[in-house]
């Protein structure tokens, strides 16, 4: 089960989806969350693990996906389209991937 976390939900709410769950895994999707110490120290007192933490790029940056480098793995999802106006596309384009990541040390 994934839980967005954007800028309206509150810890509390979180809190409340993870215990619906029923201890199956989770994963946390931060897009625009603005508390994420109070969230992960109600994490740590409740023990809850998220299998997965999902980074929306545009919303998170490097200092706020450390707070949780020790409490799940950590996945950025990032756009990497090149805006161009519709006259400066060239005629093919191929289809790039690129992938990045962080090992986090536990």
């Amino acid at each position: 089960m994934g839980i967005r976390l954007d800028a309206n939900t509150s810890t509390a709410k979180v809190l409340e989806l993870i215990n619906k769950v029923n201890e199956r895994p989770f994963a946390l999707i931060h897009d625009g969350f603005k508390d994420p110490k109070q969230l992960l120290a109600e994490l740590e007192s409740e023990f809850y693990t998220p299998k997965l933490h999902v980074f929306i790029e545009n919303n998170r940056g490097i200092l706020y996906q450390k707070n949780f480098e020790n409490s799940g793995d950590g996945v950025l999802i990032c756009d990497g389209f090149t805006h161009r106006r519709n006259r400066d596309h060239p005629p093919l384009e191929l289809f790039r991937i690129s992938m990045s990541h962080t090992i986090w040390d536990t």
